[in-house]
């Protein structure tokens, strides 16, 4: 790390410090805000090189995750695979879960993998490449984050879902069991385009199965042929919750009713079982910060 405190003014606050994580003339980045990537501690995180904070091209073979060590001021590659993506850091901050993306629509390979935070002790936990138990589903353009789940036994992930010549293009959201590793499919559909998955931080037996799900209504986006649409009177976003094992599906009582949108960036506060979003109405035309708790499902409104 680089002390930058040349970038502190008169006014920054007594006792802050900056430093500069990277150096090289290719693009570093931290992760999207809502990924599960420091240590319990908060000595250590996870950022990436050749990336941005939405991503990296899975072809890059200059892309790597790093582990920064606050305390001693270095920075550790943690990957070497080309296609490494979505990682999350366990809750005790012992491991790091993230998949190899060498898949391609209807096809190619998915692999979970772990590594201790030290580096060392590299585990493959399981292989897709082929379609998913039961299903003619197989996973491809992979979200490129995770979410695990409090008690670090489970994981989710989000992607496209297509095998062969299926005609319908549904997206969807897996979720990984991590004590026997396997996988399954809790939700498919068009518009689960953008699902942002967020286990909740609860401890509770109950509330730390919970997953905050986002659904764009009307949105199409084909990864066969690259078409995007939005459908009349579609458009927009609701914000669910549903249990990992894909039931007891619920809302959150945002946007949607016409008035009142959701912009996104949702997240739950803490480990508690309400959650935070930024919305939008037209009259008056506003943006607020509003927080909440699911409701039970009363169709795809918003207002609960």
């Amino acid at each position: 790390m680089i002390p930058r405190n040349d970038l502190l003014t008169a006014d920054s606050p007594k006792g802050l410090e900056v430093f500069q994580l990277t150096d090289e003339s290719i693009p570093s980045s931290h992760l999207y805000m809502e990924a599960q990537v420091f240590a319990p501690d908060s000595s250590r995180l996870l950022v990436h090189r050749s990336a941005h904070a939405h991503g990296s091209d899975q072809n890059d073979p200059e892309h790597r995750y790093l582990v920064c060590d606050l305390a001693s001021g270095e920075l550790m590659p943690l990957t070497t695979e080309t296609g490494a993506t979505a990682p999350s850091v366990t809750p005790d901050g012992s491991w790091v879960y993230y998949f190899v993306n060498e898949t391609q629509v209807g096809g190619g390979r998915l692999t979970l993998k772990r590594v201790r935070m030290d580096g060392t002790e590299r585990d493959t936990m399981l292989v897709i490449d082929a379609p998913l138990a039961g299903t003619d589903l197989q996973p491809s353009v992979i979200y490129p984050l995770s979410t695990i789940r409090s008690d670090g036994q489970s994981l989710a992930l989000s992607c496209f879902l297509r095998h062969g010549e299926r005609d319908d293009l549904p997206w969807g959201l897996m979720v990984f069991d991590l004590a026997n590793p396997g996988v399954q499919v809790i939700l498919q559909g068009n518009d689960w385009i953008n699902i942002h998955p967020q286990y909740s931080r609860s401890q509770d037996p109950e509330a730390k199965h919970d997953i905050l799900i986002q659904q764009n209504h009307g949105y199409f986006h084909s990864p066969v042929d690259g078409s995007f649409s939005v459908s009349p009177g579609g458009k927009g976003a609701d914000i669910h919750v549903v249990r990992d094992d894909g039931s007891d599906f619920r809302n959150m009582p945002w946007g949607r009713d016409g008035n009142e949108f959701c912009q996104g960036h949702q997240c739950w506060i803490g480990r508690s079982t309400r959650a935070i979003t930024s919305t939008g109405t037209r009259q008056p035309a506003e943006q607020q910060i509003i927080a909440g708790r699911a409701a039970p499902f009363a169709g795809h409104v918003g207002l609960a």
